[in-house]
């Protein structure tokens, strides 16, 4: 049995990497900000610089790694599931008008006299 560490990325598509990571780093400094915290706190607890915080919170290094996730979620006292929960989402675009079509059907005889 092995217990090597993997970090899980989450696999989302092109453009999608930026717009969640930067849902979830608004979703991060709301935290920061219930639980009276600063980039700074958070960063020492992480181990990582206040600038590599910033970045990530300001959505200007965007990230997908789960195991980022999962240590910060551990350090504010929630879930993943809390922290992923309610985050932003695209509008779904309406589907396009339906269509209607009349069929006029003609009853009783065809003939014209």
């Amino acid at each position: 049995m092995h217990n090597d560490f993997v970090d899980e990325r989450l696999v989302v598509p092109g453009d999608e990497t930026r717009r969640l990571s930067g849902a979830l780093g608004r979703r991060v400094a709301q935290y920061l900000i219930d639980q009276r915290l600063s980039q700074r706190d958070l960063a020492k607890k992480l181990g990582c610089s206040q600038a590599t915080m910033s970045l990530f919170l300001t959505n200007r290094r965007p990230t997908t790694s789960l195991t980022f996730y999962m240590q910060i979620a551990r350090l504010l006292g929630c879930s993943l599931s809390e922290l992923f929960a309610q985050l932003e989402r695209r509008p779904i675009s309406p589907p396009p008008p339906l269509r209607v079509t009349t069929t006029r059907w003609q009853v009783g005889p065809t003939d014209q006299q």
